[in-house]
């Protein structure tokens, strides 16, 4: 885990003792099914939840294109 003092160039002391406070509450139930999911952060706002949305789909894009690549040069090696 982070130490206050790297974080706090980052973070205000209350942002940081707020997540502290959930990290703890997370600990603490993370091996009880029973309990509640406990999150630390914020879920990600709408906009930003978009734009993650499309960076996945051009990395399956872009996965699809390497392995096409990958084949029509192996392809081209055999001949």
């Amino acid at each position: 885990m982070a130490t206050k003092a790297r974080l706090i160039n980052y973070l205000s002391e209350e942002r940081y003792a707020v997540l502290s406070a959930r990290f703890a509450a997370f600990h603490e139930t993370m091996n009880d099914p029973a309990q509640p999911v406990v999150r630390v952060y914020d879920t990600l706002a709408p906009r930003h939840l978009r734009e993650l949305q499309l960076v996945r789909e051009v990395s399956a894009e872009l996965q699809q294109k390497k392995l096409y690549d990958t084949e029509k040069a192996k392809a081209a090696n055999v001949k």
